[in-house]
């Protein structure tokens, strides 16, 4: 997967940090919502499940496009995540679309900034 839009940005914590596979990196947000995330598969797919590694997010909406370029977003999946202190690791099913593009709505959060460690679509 690869991240092809973000509504914030950070040097030390870049959108990209979400695919890297550094279980240390991650993305951070600034203070104000919704943040946003566009991640692009590697070919349409129809997915089962995505894993979240996630922190201080409170409310995640994501949606799907199965179009060759981020357009024409329809809903997905919506999950309220548990307020935990450290990494919210949360697996939402997925209704099995095809998805070429996921974006991730961060609408609410328990404080200000959220952090995006990972995200796995199978």
């Amino acid at each position: 997967m690869e991240v092809v839009a973000a509504t914030s940005y950070d040097i030390r914590h870049p959108p990209s940090a979400i695919v890297d596979g550094d279980a240390k990196s991650f993305w951070s947000s600034t203070g104000l919502f919704p943040q946003e995330f566009v991640l692009r598969l590697p070919a349409k797919a129809s997915l089962s499940k995505l894993r979240i590694r996630s922190a201080n997010i409170k409310h995640l909406v994501v949606e799907r496009c199965d179009g060759a370029s981020a357009v024409n977003f329809s809903s997905y999946v919506e999950q309220d995540l548990p307020d935990i202190d450290g990494v919210q690791d949360v697996t939402v099913p997925t209704p099995g679309f095809p998805v070429t593009f996921l974006k991730f709505k961060v609408t609410s959060a328990y404080v200000d900034f959220v952090f995006v460690y990972s995200v796995e679509a199978t």
